[in-house]
């Protein structure tokens, strides 16, 4: 797809979402932002209200009509909206199930019915489960371990079936562990996030486990490269494509770069329990990505964090 039109990003004013809308509205795309602001913020897309090319709609995936309003006339459509965290999906399985399965088909109906031409889901690594430290390929038998993890797969699932038997022109991402600037430090918040805030309040960071697990970190400027390359490749409807770094890191080590790029040597983690639902190790294997999209990762952990880094200490506190 090269030449403009309209596209639909649901959880748009989110942390991944939104800078996917930025790319997009840089590019001269028409955009609509569909997001319930639940864990959205206004102010990540408060550059672009009044504009004749972006329009907010503060709705839910749930509500079927609302979802069928927002992707008519739409060319393509990101799938952003989620419950995103394990242990809320853990207190909350019901809830995880209607955002992301129920949510997910409302979706794609509305695609199906008004002719969208690409649909590209946000999936999740997790859904692999414990798969080892070996580089993790997308045929690999995927094993959730969570109400969250069950709920990728099943979403991603659909996707792949409306495919299949409506021919709805689908890409689905399997994004690991996305950090980077206005991802929030809430109390489903990813690591990186709990980590710095914790260090700039001059807290120890909390590290379940032993700390020898270990994660693959993406930037959230990868993820929108990702995101933005499959507009553009014909040859990746129909794939599900690992996005990642392909450079996992330890938790323990994640902690000991953290400390440093935030100038608080004097601190030491603090271990506690594992937690429900989480995994060991979790590492992709990018090669399906780099030879369909051209896809390859830019930004170096240690860089990508400190921009995380620089961010947090420049917006007010929460």
């Amino acid at each position: 797809m090269t030449d403009r039109g309209k596209v639909l990003v649901t959880g748009g004013a989110g942390f991944v979402g939104s800078h996917l809308v930025d790319e997009l509205m840089q590019r001269s795309f028409a955009v609509t932002v569909f997001d319930n602001m639940s864990t959205g913020r206004l102010a990540n897309v408060s550059d672009y209200i009044g504009k004749k090319s972006f329009r907010l709609m503060k709705s839910d995936v749930r509500n079927a009509r609302k979802m069928l309003e927002a992707a008519k006339g739409a060319r393509a459509v990101f799938h952003f909206a989620a419950v995103v965290d394990v242990q809320r999906s853990i207190k909350d399985p019901l809830l995880t199930n209607q955002v992301n399965v129920l949510g997910t088909l409302n979706l794609l109906e509305a695609c199906r019915k008004t002719d969208v031409e690409l649909a590209v889901y946000a999936s999740s690594c997790a859904l692999y489960g414990d798969a080892g430290k070996a580089s993790i390929r997308e045929d690999v038998p995927q094993r959730p371990t969570s109400p969250y993890a069950a709920s990728k797969l099943a979403a991603e699932n659909y996707f792949l079936s409306f495919h299949k038997t409506y021919g709805l022109p689908i890409v689905c991402l399997r994004f690991f562990n996305i950090y980077g600037p206005r991802q929030n430090p809430g109390p489903y918040a990813g690591v990186v996030a709990k980590f710095v805030h914790r260090l700039l309040r001059n807290k120890p960071p909390i590290i379940y486990g032993h700390g020898r697990q270990s994660r693959d970190f993406l930037s959230v400027k990868d993820a929108v490269n990702a995101c933005m390359l499959s507009l553009e490749k014909r040859e990746a409807l129909g794939q599900v494509m690992n996005i990642g770094s392909g450079r996992p890191i330890t938790i323990n080590n994640l902690a000991g770069l953290l400390i440093k790029l935030t100038r608080r040597p004097g601190l030491r983690p603090v271990y506690q329990q594992f937690r429900e639902g989480e995994i060991l190790h979790s590492k992709a294997d990018i090669r399906l990505a780099r030879r369909i999209l051209g896809y390859a990762p830019t930004v170096l952990l240690k860089d990508g964090l400190r921009q995380y880094v620089d961010w947090v200490k420049s917006v007010p506190r929460h």
